[in-house]
């Protein structure tokens, strides 16, 4: 049956999928930002997408400091591409993405907090980081977050996928 399910990991369907949006955007060298990489399950999956291009994961967890240096070293273990420039961060989202130059990312997965307020924040200084075209994308949208409503409310679709835990499903929006 694959690879099974980590509780707390995106289900494997919603890495497939993001996988399939990211290669869609048929970019040469996509530049690429993951909040909430966890154990590194996606990390993975999306670095092994764009063999040439950036990735940046920012993992920021006060009770589990471990898991940002958890992502390295399974990304290191893939034997990734010199091609892929890649970085894990132990700092917040909202950090990171006011440390990123405007227009210069072409998807955004968001995974990490995941309350209405806070990833409205994120969409909202995400919006002028990211290209014409680009996808910002985020986990959890139904079940106990609710996430789709802020999907919606800022002009993106979220799927209601099978979930493996009290949440799942992808929300999207193309930034125009």
């Amino acid at each position: 049956m694959g690879i099974a399910h980590v509780e707390g990991a995106s289900e494997t369907w919603i890495q497939d999928l993001l996988v399939a949006l990211l290669k869609s955007l048929q970019c040469e060298r996509p530049n690429v930002a993951e909040f909430g990489g966890f154990l590194g399950h996606t990390s993975l999956a999306l670095a092994q997408a764009i063999p040439v291009g950036t990735l940046t994961i920012a993992e920021y967890d006060t009770d589990a400091p471990e898991r940002a240096q958890a992502i390295t070293d399974r990304l290191l273990a893939a034997n990734l591409p010199d091609t892929l420039s890649w970085r894990v961060l132990h700092s917040d989202a909202l950090t990171v993405i006011g440390q990123l130059a405007d227009e210069s990312l072409d998807f955004a997965y968001l995974d990490d907090d995941h309350t209405p307020q806070h990833v409205a924040a994120e969409i909202d200084a995400l919006l002028p980081k990211m290209r014409p075209n680009s996808l910002i994308t985020g986990h959890d949208c139904f079940g106990v977050c609710e996430l789709h409503k802020v999907f919606t409310a800022k002009g993106g679709y979220a799927l209601d996928l099978p979930k493996l835990g009290p949440a799942g499903g992808l929300g999207i929006i193309q930034v125009r």
